[in-house]
Order: C-alpha cells, then sequence, then structure tokens
C-alpha cells in the first residue's frame, strides 16, 4: 500500500508548474534557435562552428524534463530537485522571481513534501524579513553588475 496520499486538488498547481516550466524552457529554446533575428540561430551557430549556446540549450531542456519527471512521479530526488530550480528561478528577475516566490510558498503553505514521502519541514529560515532583505541586496548587486553591459 502506498502511504502517499493521491494526487489531488493540493498537489495539482505543482505538477503544472513542473510542466510549464519544462514546456516554457522548451519553447524559449526553440525560438532562440530558429528565429532569424536571434543570435543563437542554428544556422549562424553552425556557420560559426560555435556549438556552446546549443549544448546549453540542450542541458536546460534536459534538466528541466528531468525535474518535470522527478515531480510527476513525486519522487524525493524529484522534490529536491525542484526546491533547487524555484531557487535558482529567484534570479530571473521580475518573473522567475515572482513564479519562484509564489511556488515555494505554496509548497510551505501547503506542506508539499508530504506527497513526495518526506516529513512536514518546518521553516530553515526562521526570520523571513531577514531572507527579503539579503535577495533585495543580492538583486541590486546584480543589476549593479550588469549596468556596463
Amino acid at each position: 500500500m502506498n502511504s502517499r496520499p493521491f494526487v489531488d486538488d493540493e498537489f495539482r498547481p505543482v505538477a503544472i508548474i513542473a510542466v510549464g516550466l519544462a514546456l516554457v524552457s522548451f519553447a524559449a529554446s526553440l525560438y532562440f534557435l530558429v528565429h532569424p533575428s536571434s543570435p543563437f540561430v542554428f544556422a549562424r551557430l553552425r556557420r560559426d562552428s560555435f556549438y556552446v549556446p546549443l549544448y546549453f540549450f540542450i542541458f536546460v531542456n534536459a534538466l528541466n524534463a528531468i525535474v518535470c519527471v522527478g515531480v510527476l512521479s513525486q519522487s524525493k530526488w524529484g522534490y529536491h530537485l525542484f526546491r533547487t530550480l524555484l531557487y535558482m528561478l529567484l534570479f530571473g528577475f521580475p518573473i522567475g522571481t515572482l513564479i519562484s516566490y509564489s511556488t515555494r510558498s505554496y509548497i510551505q503553505r501547503h506542506h508539499i513534501e508530504r506527497y513526495f514521502g518526506l516529513p512536514p519541514s518546518e521553516r530553515i529560515f526562521s526570520h523571513p524579513r531577514l531572507l527579503i532583505a539579503v535577495a533585495a541586496a543580492l538583486v541590486i548587486l546584480f543589476l549593479w553588475m550588469m549596468l556596463p553591459y
């Protein structure tokens, strides 16, 4: 007998976000590789024999597909990879930050880890205002570093 709860209305938004992130990543990669005005268009990469962006897109899409499969199969490694992906998505200001923060708060508020066979975790960081201040400082530092470009 499976000790994990069935997929219900609480887990469904997490599954939709995981599938959505994988599909958006794949669509963006196709756009960058096919659109003629893109600096990463496949014909230009082939002409210059510079395939590093193509390898990057393949790696990112493979990682997102693995995360999606892990979340949909409700495995522990899928949960941990999904949380890691959400933390990396925090730096995709402003849209990625909004998606990541709302998904992470939903996961914590509804104790979604129980769907992955994990015990309900307590809040690891007990000072959310300090965490928000540190994240804001990192975003400001990133924007300041990008000003010369």
